[in-house]
This record gives structure tokens, C-alpha cells and sequence, in this order.
């Protein structure tokens, strides 16, 4: 997988808590300011350290986004080995309680960089749900389009349901989740 661009890479315990106080600040600033709003120097402030710091970690803001959307990532992966309905409800969970989420999901449509790791991500969960439901077997065209619909459609329907009101929101997982079992062939790996 593609990696971000950090300057430095924190190997200690105090390196690794100043990233993550500068990743925490950056997704709160995302969240109350948006993508438009979103710069490093916000961000080392809410994080409560000197803008300089967070140069030492990152060169530019579509770093920032980068590694948010990178841990965010890393939130969702292991969440494909239950049924359907249990992976919708899982991954909305974590779609809808991360800060900044629906706002760095759109940055990851509009910026190249983040959307060049998106796609990557999405094709490797398409590759192996496919092979999972080929049962070890090279999938068959039909079997890797089957898997990229339901792929791209949950992910799809889960972002777009982000930005609505709660109530539409959960009315719109539970259509996905009827949707998604109605269609089966969707293999847990």
C-alpha cells in the first residue's frame, strides 16, 4: 500500500503520542472547519503545540489527510469476517463516530493523493473478497464485478449517508443492509 509522506517517522513512546495529538487536533479542525478551513498551523494549534512540530511530521496538510485517512483505514480492516449486515453496521459505526469523517472521506474524492490511496484500498478489499468467494481459485470476471458493486455501493451509501441527518441516515443503512443480503455473494475473508 501507498504511505504517507511524513517527514519523521515517531519510533518513540513520546514521538508516537505527539503524532497522534496532532492527528486528533487535525480531524477536530477538519471537523468544525472543513476541508476549506483545514491547514497545519490550525491544527498544531489544537493539538496545542508550535506550528514547527508539526512540520517535523509533516510537510503540507494533504500529508495530514493522508495519515487520517490512513488510520481510518486501519479502523475499518478487519471488519469482513461477519455477514453482511454485521459488516454495514460496523463499518457506519465507524463511518459516523470518527470526527471529521465525512469531510476527510470527501477530501479523499477530490485529492489526488488521497484519492489515489482510496481506490487503492477499495481494490484490494474488491481483490480479496473475490478471491474469497472464488474459494482460493482465480475469481471469475463475473465474480470480481458482483464483489466491486458491493463494494463500491456500501462505501458509497454509507459517505453520502455521513452528511444527512440521522434519521435519514439509519433509514439509509438499513435499505443498504436489505439491499446488500437480498443480493448475496458477498464472502466474508
Amino acid at each position: 500500500m501507498t504511505s504517507t509522506a511524513t517527514r519523521r517517522k515517531p519510533r518513540q513512546e513520546r514521538a508516537r503520542e505527539t503524532m497522534e495529538r496532532l492527528l486528533e487536533g487535525a480531524a477536530r479542525v477538519l471537523e468544525r472547519d472543513g476541508l476549506d478551513g483545514f491547514s497545519v498551523d490550525k491544527t498544531a494549534a489544537e493539538a496545542g503545540m508550535a506550528v514547527g512540530t508539526a512540520y517535523q511530521y509533516f510537510s503540507d496538510k494533504y500529508d495530514i489527510l493522508l495519515q487520517l485517512l490512513q488510520c481510518w483505514y486501519a479502523r475499518t480492516e478487519g471488519l469482513h469476517d461477519d455477514s453482511i449486515e454485521t459488516i454495514i453496521d460496523r463499518r457506519a459505526e465507524i463511518y459516523f463516530s470518527e470526527p471529521g469523517a465525512s469531510q476527510l472521506l470527501n477530501a479523499a474524492r477530490s485529492i489526488p493523493r488521497l484519492h489515489a490511496y482510496d481506490l487503492e484500498v477499495m481494490n484490494k478489499v474488491v481483490h480479496d473478497r473475490a478471491t474469497a468467494l472464488a474459494q482460493g481459485d482465480d475469481p471469475t470476471p463475473e465474480q470480481i464485478a458482483r464483489v466491486r458493486v458491493l463494494t463500491f455501493a456500501i462505501d458509497a451509501v454509507l459517505r453520502d449517508a455521513t452528511d444527512r441527518p440521522e434519521g435519514e441516515a439509519k433509514l439509509m443503512v438499513q435499505s443498504l443492509k436489505d439491499w446488500a443480503r437480498d443480493l448475496g455473494d458477498y464472502p466474508a475473508v
